[in-house]
């Protein structure tokens, strides 16, 4: 209870303040979930999450390519209510915890003022959003991330046996619930070495080594789930594989792939981060030999930790040929934002100008991004559109087998779905797409309909990973062999990811 009130202390005012906060982020984080629609890896996590223990277990492995932890605390949260929205609280809850674990993970670092901005700035940076907004395992991670580094500070600065115990315990949840967990464990491990020496280290990786072998349950299925993520048509260099790593911790701190502006105002903006960094750290290390020597200490810690981790991840891609994306990082994400407690070094007016304007800079970046709260396809009000001008009897076609998946989702109309060439699977043929107009005349052919007439609908880009029938392919067939009465791109609200809606009847 004292840790509780811990977070609200100090003037009253601030506690008001920081009070009023919370609620109005956790009430805007449920206002945009119900607002915003499910992408198709969410359907994914929807159809998985629908199934007993035993089979969410097994397409977790098989199909998810990930371990089930937090496929199966879905699956029991699921039970209380089914619904999609239900479903979207699960991240929100997490992303609560988060913050209240982030919060004394940043009180090792900084006292109490600070460690409030830093979790101001943990909820409001559009990664974390981001992932509170997704029903994928993005939130659970930072949850256990956060967690597990505060765990393994603690050991690292107190070495009680305890922290070690609590960390071990998080770890293994951690490698159940992401294989990238892995290479966090042994960024901590390593960086232990070279601050702790040889002796605390052997000691760590004997503990560790229980960690390992009872997470040998993963390795069979490791090997085969790196061609999920294997890309099908990767043109990109070693040098620029490299260069996607390297730009998460900008991905990370500044969203700058989120800033709507002219490259030269984004170099703006990562300049002014870095000299404010540097300077900070200048200042820390000018003044370590006095009162901020243990504090420079653990900020050389969480650098080391964090240099390692990206070494890890450009050796893992580099070795495996993985596509790299940002969210792989996730366990290291607390880290960053662990970096602004190097503002503390700064006199209290300089450091909450600073604070301040990193606030606003990612509420700004946030309206812009939830402005038209959409992910990819706008599927609510395109299935809206597709139930006023549909008719009664008339099949609806989809170009391949995942792109009706969130559509049906959302469509209330009385019309079949049936995506080409047949209905998903849901296993590592999911994305199989229509391969030449042969298969794609089968596949119309035995559909069962009464009317003379389809809806057909398409996304007009062709894609990188599949091996797919061209879209023009499929004009010149549908041209020459259906009347197309009706044509017109839909956007809804969605700027990029608009679906193409044809009426086409039998010549």
């Amino acid at each position: 209870m004292k840790k509780l009130i811990s977070l609200f202390d100090k003037s009253s005012q601030n506690r008001l303040i920081f009070a009023l906060f919370l609620i109005g982020y956790f009430i805007l984080l449920l206002a945009i979930s119900y607002e915003i629609n499910i992408w198709v890896d969410e359907t994914f996590t929807l159809d998985t999450t629908s199934r007993n223990i035993f089979e969410v277990i097994n397409q977790s492995y098989n199909f998810e390519g990930q371990p089930p932890v937090y496929f199966l605390l879905l699956t029991l949260w699921r039970l209380i209510s089914p619904g999609i929205f239900f479903a979207k609280l699960f991240s929100i809850l997490i992303t609560g915890l988060s913050a209240f674990a982030f919060y004394y993970l940043s009180r090792l670092m900084t006292d109490v003022k600070n460690a409030r901005w830093m979790v101001i700035i943990f909820l409001i940076n559009p990664f974390t959003v981001w992932a509170a907004l997704e029903l994928r395992t993005y939130s659970l991670l930072i949850l256990l991330s956060t967690v597990s580094i505060y765990f393994f500070l603690q050991y690292y600065l107190s070495n009680k046996n305890k922290y070690l115990y609590l960390f071990l315990i998080v770890s293994l949840i951690g490698i159940y619930t992401q294989y990238f967990f892995t290479i966090q464990i042994a960024a901590l491990a390593f960086s232990f070495l070279i601050f702790k020496g040889w002796k605390p280290f052997f000691k760590l990786c004997l503990y560790l080594s229980i960690i390992a072998f009872l997470s040998l349950f993963n390795l069979p299925f490791i090997f085969s789930q790196l061609e999920i993520i294997q890309p099908r048509n990767s043109t990109l260099t070693t040098f620029e594989r490299i260069m996607v790593v390297l730009r998460t911790p900008q991905n990370f701190v500044l969203s700058l792939q989120l800033v709507p502006l002219d490259r030269w105002v984004r170099w703006v903006i990562k300049i002014f981060f870095i000299l404010s960094i540097l300077f900070a750290y200048y200042k820390l290390y000018r003044s370590n030999q006095l009162k901020n020597k243990v504090f420079f200490e653990k900020i050389n810690f969480i650098l080391t930790v964090l240099l390692i981790t990206i070494v890890f991840f450009i050796t893992a891609t580099g070795l495996s040929g993985i596509l790299y994306l940002t969210k792989y990082m996730t366990i290291a994400f607390p880290l960053f934002i662990l970096l602004f407690s190097l503002y503390k070094i700064y006199d209290p007016l300089k450091r909450q100008i600073i604070y301040t304007i990193i606030s606003i800079y990612y509420v700004l970046l946030l309206i812009f991004f939830y402005n038209d709260p959409i992910k990819g396809t706008d599927y609510k009000l395109i299935t809206k559109y597709v139930a006023t001008i549909e008719h009664k009897n008339e099949p609806i076609l989809f170009y391949n087998n995942a792109l009706g998946l969130t559509f049906r989702y959302y469509y209330t109309g009385l019309n079949s779905l049936n995506p080409l060439p047949h209905a998903v699977q849901f296993d590592t043929s999911f994305m199989k797409s229509l391969k030449d107009t042969f298969e794609l005349k089968q596949s119309i052919d035995k559909i069962k309909h009464i009317s003379n007439s389809f809806l057909f609908v398409s996304d007009p880009v062709e894609s990188p990973y599949v091996q797919e029938l061209s879209r023009k392919d499929v004009d010149l067939y549908l041209n020459n062999n259906y009347n197309v009465t009706f044509d017109t791109l839909f956007y809804g609200r969605s700027k990029n990811f608009p679906l193409r809606i044809r009426r086409i009847e039998k010549k």
